[in-house]
């Protein structure tokens, strides 16, 4: 026991396995002696395949990405200096307080909580923006960590050149690119601000990315790419999950789970 809890990281993910778990036993098995109303949450066939899709669709939106990305490689190093060169009490405060907005570890539980709130409040649209939230943040968890291990570029606090890079190297000090936090605040904040038409919620995110540069844990490049990658994904599912046509159903009245497809 002491062991796990000198190990955050074994500690948290224990934790977010129990809530996640805890969300989906809680809404199977509660209320089994009453009349709810059936909650749905749906799934759309096409959510995976649906972002290449999205990506090969809108080359105009993908090329002004990679411009943007590429562009701001040039102010990389004289963002980094100017940051570090003012520094203050202020600003540390703000990013501390952002900074769990980017963390999956709070995230994940958080919008599993939310989800559960939304199910026992009969609030569908809250659940389903809570669990299109979750899903988002999955998906945009995974293309970070999998572009992190193919890329490896060098974390701004181990080097001074934005430049450097050791490809395919599984190591915390060469996953720099793409920011994931920026990544996780855009994937699981934007299906909230698609959902409610909130747009002053993207100011969560913005903040995330701000942090990242300001903590010196990424350069200016990868918060960009995070944010483009998180975005995307966020919106895209949360337009997908809005739509009429569903093609995959789990349906629960507190007794029962059902799955329904449509062909």
């Amino acid at each position: 026991m002491f062991y796990l809890l000198k190990n955050r990281k074994i500690y948290y993910c224990l934790y977010l396995c129990l809530v996640i778990i805890l969300n989906f036993a809680f809404i199977i098995n509660s209320y089994a002696e009453s009349n709810l109303l059936c909650k749905t949450y749906n799934i759309t066939s096409s959510d995976v395949s649906s972002y290449p899709n999205f990506l090969w669709q809108n080359k105009d939106y993908v090329a002004g990405a990679v411009v943007l990305i590429s562009g701001s490689l040039l102010i990389d190093e004289s963002v980094r200096h100017y940051v570090i060169d003012h520094q203050n009490s202020t600003a540390k405060n703000i990013a501390d307080a952002v900074k769990p907005f980017g963390n999956g570890w709070v995230m994940f539980p958080t919008v599993s909580l939310l989800s559960l709130y939304g199910y026992f409040t009969d609030n569908t649209k809250f659940m389903n923006a809570s669990l299109t939230s979750f899903e988002s943040g999955a998906f945009a968890g995974l293309i970070t960590l999998g572009l992190k291990s193919i890329i490896g570029r060098e974390r701004p606090d181990h080097t001074s050149s934005n430049l450097t890079f050791s490809p395919f190297t599984i190591k915390n000090r060469y996953a720099s690119f793409p920011s994931g936090d920026a990544a996780i605040a855009w994937s699981m904040i934007t299906p909230y601000a698609v959902y409610y038409h909130q747009p002053l919620l993207y100011a969560i995110p913005v903040l995330v990315d701000a942090e990242r540069v300001y903590k010196n844990d990424h350069w200016t490049s990868d918060v960009v790419a995070g944010s483009f990658i998180g975005f995307s994904v966020g919106y895209l599912l949360s337009e997908n999950h809005l739509k009429l046509s569903k093609n995959i159903s789990f349906q629960t009245d507190g007794r029962s789970i059902v799955l329904s497809m449509r062909f």
